[in-house]
C-alpha cells in the first residue's frame, strides 16, 4: 500500500515512492537519495505541452505539484560523488512489472464535498 493515500495541498499531481521487498540486496533505503526524470507523453491535463522535468528527493519525501499528464517516469539512486545507479520502477506492487520506464497517469481527483485533491500516485522502486 503506498504511504499515504492523499495527495496534500498543492494544485498538481504527487507521487509516493514506495519499496519492493524482493531480495535484500534489491531494496532501496528509505533516507536514499534519488533522482527521478518525468516526461510527458502527450499534452497535460489543461491541453499546453509539457516539458521533461528531473528533480532530486528522498524516498520518503516523494515529489509534488507536478503538472497533471501522463508521464514516462525513470529514476535513479543518486550519491554524493555523483554517480548514480538507475531503479527499476512500475505502478504496480509487482516485481513482473518493473523495468527501466513506467508510464504514469495520476490517481484519480478525490472530493469532500466543498474541495479536493489527487490522490497520490504510487511509484514502486527496486535496484537492478
Amino acid at each position: 500500500m503506498p504511504s499515504s493515500d492523499y495527495g496534500g495541498d498543492t494544485w498538481g499531481g504527487n507521487l509516493s515512492f514506495e519499496r519492493l521487498f524482493t531480495e535484500e540486496a534489491q531494496v532501496v533505503d528509505l533516507d536514499a537519495t534519488m533522482e527521478v526524470t518525468l516526461v510527458p507523453e502527450g499534452p497535460l491535463i489543461d491541453g499546453s505541452k509539457g516539458s521533461t522535468t528531473t528533480r532530486t528527493t528522498q524516498v520518503t519525501r516523494g515529489l509534488s505539484d507536478i503538472p497533471v499528464g501522463y508521464y514516462k517516469v525513470s529514476a535513479a539512486l543518486k550519491y554524493a560523488n555523483g554517480t548514480k545507479t538507475p531503479l527499476r520502477v512500475c505502478q504496480t506492487n509487482t516485481e513482473q512489472a518493473l523495468g527501466s520506464t513506467t508510464m504514469m497517469l495520476f490517481r484519480e481527483f478525490d472530493t469532500c464535498g466543498h474541495s479536493g485533491t489527487l490522490r497520490q500516485t504510487p511509484i514502486w522502486l527496486l535496484k537492478p
